[in-house]
């Protein structure tokens, strides 16, 4: 009896510390899996101009930097493991506090990192300071490592300086000397001559300074509005001139760009995943949502796009971005989910120079198939006559 209760007890045991051992995967894997690994890699080891996260500085790093940094986004050089790396990385202000959350911890956890968890509280305080900005930031807005550093490992070094305030009533004494120095305040009345200055104050009243604003105003007839976002969202995935970079598809000359503006705005607002072929090359990648600009943003910078680069589109206005918007849907697009760009709506209802007609419209109605069958008669008849005399 004891041996079989002894059985069972280990049986028990055993079962307790299987279910203990199969835990649940870590919440913000599924996030990175979709947003991170594209450009990432798969196990953060990064991929061609984007750089790893494993062992990564600026992941073990503030924690600040990072929810910044998903927050508005991040562009220009950056050195990570000693080599530098200049592309862009797109903000995912879209995302809860509790998802960036769990996505950075997820990362400060694996891939040979080991950094404190950061908690949606967290991000909602650095949100808040934030403040809706999405402009990218730069290596120099972010918290610098060896300052960083720096600070925690001077924390503990200041603690025995403590013996420093012993030195001080020694000099106590010393400051009788100030005394001597009193009766220097009487010869300050003698500069009162010095009102002489006033007539200097007219020197700065120079014409030069109305010529500020005129070269401001010079300076303002920049290019299309959309510009000055593609360049900041966009060209570090797909070049400064469209030209696609590495594993992402081209913009410039695109079947896709100059197809329907409903599948762009779409690819805005949800993103894109999957393969996809562009200009005969097939691309397996994955595309952010930028669902967080405004419809303006997105109908500018896809106008540009469409407007320039080789490509002749028609333009994209917020209202037709809009329409498309409507609730938050985080569900990435794939190509089935598009409009094929090779099917033009016009090919089916133009006339052709084959036929010489439009389609017809009721070819099953009866006139249609009366006169039919009269051409056939009177056709038919003279032979029927023919026949029938011989």
């Amino acid at each position: 009896m004891f041996t079989k209760l002894s059985a069972l007890a280990a049986l028990l045991l055993g079962s307790t510390f299987s279910a203990a051992n199969a835990q649940d995967p870590h919440p913000g894997e599924a996030l990175f899996k979709t947003k991170c690994t594209m450009c990432h890699g798969q196990a953060g080891e990064g991929i061609a101009v984007f750089p790893p996260l494993a062992g990564s500085e600026w992941v073990n790093g503030p924690e600040e930097n990072l929810v910044r940094i998903q927050l508005r986004g991040l562009t220009g050089p950056i050195t990570v493991k000693g080599k530098e790396y200049n592309t862009m990385m797109p903000a995912n202000a879209a995302m809860t506090d509790q998802e960036i959350a769990d996505v950075l911890t997820y990362v400060r956890s694996n891939m040979g990192n080991n950094a404190p968890a950061i908690t949606a509280e967290t991000v909602k305080g650095i949100r808040a300071k934030v403040g809706g900005n999405v402009t990218p930031l730069t290596v120099k807005d972010l918290i610098p490592l060896k300052a960083a550093e720096a600070e925690a490992e001077a924390k503990p070094e200041e603690k025995p300086e403590p013996a420093k305030p012993e030195e001080k009533p020694e000099e106590k004494p010393e400051p009788a000397k100030p005394e001597p120095a009193k009766p220097e305040p009487e010869a300050k009345p003698e500069a009162k001559p010095m009102p002489e200055k006033p007539e200097a104050k007219a020197e700065p009243a120079e014409p030069v300074e109305p010529a500020a604003p005129e070269a401001a105003s010079a300076a303002s007839g920049a290019g299309h509005p959309g510009q000055k976002i593609f360049k900041a969202v966009c060209v570090a995935c797909h070049g400064p001139n469209g030209e696609g970079v590495a594993i992402f598809p081209p913009l410039a000359g695109s079947e896709w760009v100059n197809g329907p503006a409903e599948n762009l705005i779409k690819i805005q607002l949800h993103g894109l995943s999957g393969p996809i072929e562009v200009k005969g090359k097939l691309y397996n990648g994955m595309m952010p949502a930028n669902a967080a600009m405004s419809d303006q943003d997105i109908a500018d910078v896809l106008t540009y796009v469409r407007s320039s680069m080789g490509n002749s589109a028609s333009a994209v206005t917020p209202e037709m971005v809009k329409e498309h918007r409507g609730p938050q849907n985080a569900t990435v697009l794939t190509a089935k989910d598009l409009k094929d760009p090779s099917v033009k709506k016009d090919s089916i209802t133009e006339a052709t120079e084959l036929e010489g007609f439009k389609p017809a419209e009721g070819n099953g109605s009866p006139s249609v198939i009366f006169l039919a069958l009269g051409i056939i008669g009177v056709c038919t008849l003279p032979a029927a006559a023919g026949l029938m005399k011989n």
